[in-house]
């Protein structure tokens, strides 16, 4: 064995391209996989702490279509009927997605487009170049009891010192996660343009929201906040409401006041559980995560491949030298032994630094 593991190590240190290009393919194929697995986990983990961070303490839904309902749906759930006692935690929600072009950021760039010194078309900046932003809209009186964006200080991750008259007040006010509006380049008191199919509306930003926490700072990126009149004229929804949410005792008390809640509603609007939000999240991150483990395994394929064609190659290249040692008494078995432990040896040390790699990949 002494004299095999002499002959390993002189073939190796003859040939150490053929060794590198066999770590490197173990490496990548481990890497390529690691990472997509990573890449998986981490969007689904971005899109729960995103349903979570605008859902909040929500545990039931009434939602309609693509046009929403009439908002005195929810007048009538919080004052309340005969049958059915006025329910507090319940909220108002408009939303949908925005995109910002990176080229009208500002009132500035607006007012230069207006008067002629840009040429770029109504659906101009929508590519590459553009942002896809999640427009909230609000009500901050009836927030409380379900989301704490709104809230000053402790529990709270509206930033110190913001003006939350203003986001009350100002036309076009909203509010943006620090990391975000740092991202984008606006600053608060700027302006900035967001486009709604071929329309643009301008917004000012009047604060900052700052959560304390890395998993508060993902899931509000990417999200801007706005009064639910602002949200309702930017996105032309007028008197339109895109959802409600509910905070719902548990138990029969909470079965009871949804089989209530569920008379009240008008044709095509929908009470839903707010546990059922886990399964839509799978089944709408189903076909990418699928795509994307099919791409790692073909990664590995790849790799495996590779590393297959580069270990019989070694066998092959050695085979007088094999038939030499054979001669002088080697056993075959003994042969065999040698060729797997490179085997391990070149998978452990791949797998290592593929891992590292994977890392880096994921990232």
């Amino acid at each position: 064995m002494s004299l095999l593991g002499r002959a390993s190590r002189r073939y190796h240190l003859r040939h150490p391209a053929q060794f590198a290009l066999a770590l490197v393919g173990v490496a990548l194929g481990v890497a390529v996989v690691v990472a997509i697995d990573l890449a998986n986990e981490s969007s689904l983990r971005a899109f729960a702490f995103a349903t979570d961070a605008t859902a909040g303490a929500t545990t039931d839904q009434i939602a309609g279509d693509s046009n929403g309902f009439d908002e005195t749906l929810f007048a009538r759930i919080r004052a309340g009927t005969d049958d059915l006692p006025g329910i507090r935690a319940a909220a108002p929600v408009v939303e949908d997605f925005v995109v910002l072009p990176r080229d009208a950021r500002s009132a500035a760039s607006e007012a230069a487009g207006e008067a002629g010194v840009s040429s770029l078309s109504t659906t101009a900046g929508v590519g590459r170049n553009s942002t896809v932003l999640r427009l909230l809209g609000l009500d901050p009186w009836s927030e409380a009891p379900l989301r704490g964006y709104l809230r000053i200080g402790k529990g709270g991750a509206l930033a110190e010192g913001a003006d939350l008259a203003s986001f009350l007040t100002v036309p076009g006010a909203a509010l943006l996660e620090s990391g975000t509006a740092a991202r984008l380049g606006v600053e608060v008191g700027e302006s900035f343009a967001v486009q709604i199919g071929a329309r643009r509306e301008s917004l000012k930003l009047v604060g900052c929201l700052a959560p304390a926490d890395d998993a508060g700072r993902e899931a509000l990126a990417n999200l801007v906040l706005v009064d639910i009149a602002t949200a309702q004229e930017i996105l032309d929804l007028p008197g339109r409401l895109t959802r409600i949410d509910l905070a719902l005792p548990e138990g029969d008390a909470g079965d009871a006041a949804r089989a209530r809640i569920e008379k009240l509603l008008p044709p095509g609007v929908r009470l839903t559980r707010a546990s059922s939000r886990p399964a839509a999240l799978e089944q709408m991150t189903r076909a990418f995560r699928f795509n994307l483990k099919a791409l790692s395994l073909l990664a590995l394929l790849c790799g495996t491949f590779l590393i297959y064609n580069t270990m019989t190659f070694s066998v092959v290249q050695r085979r007088e030298l094999f038939g030499r040692l054979r001669a002088l008494g080697v056993r075959r078995g003994e042969i065999l032994a040698l060729v797997m432990t490179e085997a391990a040896f070149l998978g452990i040390v791949g797998s290592a630094l593929g891992l590292a790699l994977g890392v880096v990949l994921g990232r």
